[in-house]
């Protein structure tokens, strides 16, 4: 579809990008990061084309620091990587208490949902 500019995910990436830019900036503003990779489950070719996009970025706190890499820019997201990223749940949400407010159901006590053996 991308290599054939299909007018569906040409217009798709067109509002896709205005959102981008929009999140880029309140990623950066909120954590300063270095670099913001944009990843997923799209072909390389949609992913560098919607950062190309997305350039010029909208101004941030952090867009006026000197940096030796790109604002935004790809990455290659590997295909367990989301199955790594869910794995890690259990332990940040047994190992951080103050995210309580996370969990899917309320919990009444100091009881952890994961603590049931």
């Amino acid at each position: 579809m991308h290599a054939s500019r299909d007018s569906t995910l040409m217009h798709w990436m067109e509002t896709a990008t205005k959102t981008l830019r929009f999140l880029v900036a309140i990623i950066e503003t909120a954590f300063d990061p270095e670099t913001i990779l944009l990843s997923g489950g799209f072909p390389e070719s949609v992913l560098s084309a919607l950062v190309e996009r997305a350039y010029p970025l909208l101004p941030s706190l952090s867009a006026t620091r000197d940096r030796e890499l790109p604002r935004l820019t790809t990455a290659t997201l590997l295909t367990d990587g989301p199955v790594i990223g869910g794995m890690t749940l259990p332990v940040f949400v047994n190992t951080k208490p103050d995210f309580r407010h996370l969990y899917i159901r309320q919990v009444g006590s100091d009881e952890r949902p994961f603590d049931h053996r």
